[in-house]
């Protein structure tokens, strides 16, 4: 009986040390859930898309055609560019291929965007 006795007492002590243990984790996680480090806090931000421009309020830089005739003159255009290529494929523009041109293709498309104009 006396064995059962001390086998209580030391369930009640490691108890007692693991629910203690438990509230000093219970308090460590509360504490850093109310003081979280300033790279989480910008995390939360970011899911949350605070920070972002408004699209609404971001500027125009082209005025899309909103008339039926220029949408089909555009569309007549490109058919006529496609029908053109498909008959001589050679006809087609060349398509940069080195490192190089591809670097002044995009100098060139950045300074048309910077100018407000399209690309050509």
């Amino acid at each position: 009986m006396r064995a059962c006795g001390v086998a209580m007492a030391v369930v009640v002590a490691l108890g007692g040390a693991g629910l203690t243990g438990c509230v000093n984790i219970a308090d460590a996680v509360s504490t850093r859930m109310s003081d979280p480090p300033e790279w989480f806090e910008a995390a939360r931000r970011e899911m949350r898309g605070e920070g972002y421009p408004d699209i609404r309020d971001v500027p125009a830089l082209i005025d899309p055609p909103t008339d039926q005739a220029r949408w089909q003159s555009d569309a007549d255009a490109l058919k006529d560019q496609a029908d053109a290529i498909e008959a001589d494929p050679k006809s087609a523009p060349p398509v940069a291929a080195t490192a190089d041109e591809l670097r002044a293709r995009a100098a060139q498309l950045r300074a048309l965007t910077e100018a407000g104009g399209g690309p050509r």
